[in-house]
């Protein structure tokens, strides 16, 4: 028996694919794109607000969705997968302009509440960072040039690691690498 073509549910365009019979059967999309603006797109803003919880005290939406490895939220907007904080401007504010960011008025990175997202610039976004203390800055800086007489201070020092960072401003990690002669960090 000669397989027929299918009318995709989603775009009209016929189409026929090599799946098995149980596969095809089940088929109604001619592919994952059209499948996924189907079953998403039934209502987008229904689907985004299922997925986060008003926070009472702050006044932010935490999104309890996918995160990324920095804590900002994954959402599928019908094509792909982007920023929670990005979708969210994009259904209750409007389109974000090519090379837009979506900034974040309360800095946490998970908040999806329109009313504390803002557009700007990497520029802008890098000024807020340093206007809000949330760059690294001085010796926490990756790039940054330590003394030999500190290095030498850090190395011989009986003191934890832990308690030489807070001592001197310096990550953690940043004392180990010292200590175990893997950074220098030194002119």
């Amino acid at each position: 028996m000669t397989r027929q073509p299918k009318i995709c549910a989603k775009c009209g365009n016929s189409f026929l694919k090599p799946y098995s019979k149980t596969v095809w059967a089940k088929t109604m999309t001619c592919s994952h794109k059209c499948g996924a603006q189907l079953s998403h797109g039934k209502d987008r803003l229904k689907a985004f607000e299922e997925k986060f919880i008003p926070e009472p005290n702050s006044g932010c939406w935490l999104w309890f969705g996918a995160v990324d490895e920095h804590g900002y939220g994954d959402a599928w907007d019908g094509a792909a997968i982007i920023g929670a904080h990005r979708l969210s401007h994009i259904l209750y504010k409007g389109p974000i302009p090519d090379g837009g960011h979506v900034l974040h008025r309360c800095d946490n990175p998970p908040c999806v509440n329109p009313e504390h997202l803002f557009l700007g610039t990497h520029a802008i976004n890098m000024a807020d960072m340093y206007a809000k203390g949330r760059a690294a800055t001085g010796w926490r800086h990756g790039h940054c040039w330590i003394p030999a007489e500190l290095i030498d201070l850090i190395k011989s020092s009986p003191m934890r690691s832990r308690d030489l960072a807070i001592k001197y401003d310096i990550s953690e990690s940043h004392i180990s690498q010292i200590r175990s002669g893997k950074s220098r960090k030194d002119g």
